[in-house]
């Protein structure tokens, strides 16, 4: 909204610096008047050039934060899957074969940690690779993110 807005005054430069070449052109001699004139739109196209440059650090940093949630929700639904596969082996009857039956399946959980693991270590990469981009109080919020999963 901001670098439209920065647009928007575009042909208000415009008209003043034709304005200004028109009354540098009457009297003769007006070097001032010129180099206002192009002070201004030297400054305006900086201005121009600074506020794109911000909307495409914003597009960049937007991106690694949505990339971040991604790999931290599906970091969390496989813990709840876990969670839940887990708590439906419960057994409180004290079966033997239901028992063994059950551990067999919590060996399988365990044996597919790797998976987990793996989501962890793409979510703790994916940090690592953008801290130099991200504000300090948003690199120390996703390491603390991280380290709580």
């Amino acid at each position: 909204a901001l670098h439209q807005e920065i647009a928007a005054h575009k042909r208000i430069i415009e008209a003043v610096s034709e304005k200004a070449n028109a009354l540098s052109q009457s009297s003769q001699g007006q070097t001032d008047t010129m180099d206002t004139v192009a002070s201004v739109s030297k400054r305006y196209a900086q201005l121009v050039d600074a506020s794109h440059q911000a909307i495409k650090n914003l597009e960049k940093l937007m991106e690694i934060f949505q990339q971040f949630h991604d790999l931290q929700k599906a970091y969390q639904d496989y813990q709840k899957q876990q969670w839940d596969r887990l708590g439906s082996y419960t057994d409180y009857s004290g079966n033997k074969a239901a028992l063994q039956a059950r551990l067999v399946r919590v060996v399988e959980i365990q044996d597919g940690q790797g998976e987990g693991e793996h989501k962890l270590t793409v979510l703790e990469e994916h940090v690592k690779q953008n801290a130099s981009s991200l504000p300090p109080r948003s690199q120390e919020s996703m390491e603390r993110d991280v380290s709580n999963l």
